[in-house]
């Protein structure tokens, strides 16, 4: 990759400020993914939970965009300026990846729609089976498990979208456009101690049996690193795919 491609993380939100000092902000979680370093490409930060947007979307080579517990259709400002943001980097060819409520903020945008799901939160880890393979999803993986944390869920996919997984709780887990949009439902940036840590008086709020079930599942296998190794790759998916 080059080394002078920088990626543009829209923060859609923020670690809350408490535990910041024991796990940094969204840009030290992402970097511990990715190792942008490593990869030979940088971070540039926007605070778009705070309205602060690129001043041109050329910019960057790329954006990824970040969770956030705001739903794509509240009425915040900012989420109608992501909205549109996201159809501009669209139109000119610059790819995007969104995590979680990112993911659901590019489908929305896209001509896809996103929703509060009636099968209540997804909490806790879930591994969904990879129904396709792109060029980019080296090394390769059958299935991918992933902590998760959200209510909504992407219900109708954008035009020219493929599904790249899911299951009978999310049908939409993940999917692509080309090799310009990749949405992944997951957190591959929580590790499980943020998890534990950040979600446990969230967590102590459900019933019990709710709660025994994202706890059992806290013991499942997790696969995060070959995600974020499929978004590194993904950024260089226009000199990986003709």
């Amino acid at each position: 990759m080059n080394a002078t491609k920088t990626i543009g993380l829209l923060h859609c939100y923020h670690v809350a400020e408490k535990f910041r000092p024991q796990f940094g902000d969204y840009l030290d979680l992402f970097s511990r993914l990715m190792r942008p370093a490593e990869h030979g490409f940088l971070f540039r930060s926007y605070d778009v939970h705070g309205g602060v947007f690129p001043a041109d979307a050329g910019e960057c080579f790329g954006y990824l965009i970040s969770g956030s517990p705001w739903s794509v259709y509240d009425s915040d400002p900012s989420i109608a300026r992501l909205m549109d943001f996201i159809r501009e980097c669209y139109a000119r060819k610059i790819q995007q990846v969104g995590i979680c409520f990112g993911h659901q903020a590019l489908a929305h945008a896209l001509g896809g729609r996103a929703e509060r799901s009636p099968k209540g939160w997804g909490l806790g880890v879930y591994a969904f089976a990879v129904k396709q393979s792109m060029p980019w999803m080296a090394p390769p993986a059958a299935e991918l498990s992933l902590l998760y944390s959200h209510q909504d869920q992407v219900v109708a996919l954008p035009p020219k979208a493929v599904n790249l997984g899911g299951d009978a709780f999310c049908a939409n887990r993940m999917f692509v456009i080309d090799n310009l949009v990749l949405g992944l439902q997951g957190h591959p940036e929580f590790t499980l101690d943020y998890f534990t840590t950040t979600k446990e008086t969230q967590i102590e709020a459900f019933p019990p049996d709710f709660r025994k079930r994202i706890r059992d599942s806290l013991n499942t296998p997790m696969n995060a690193g070959i995600a974020g190794q499929w978004m590194v790759r993904f950024f260089n998916a226009a000199e990986i795919i003709p």
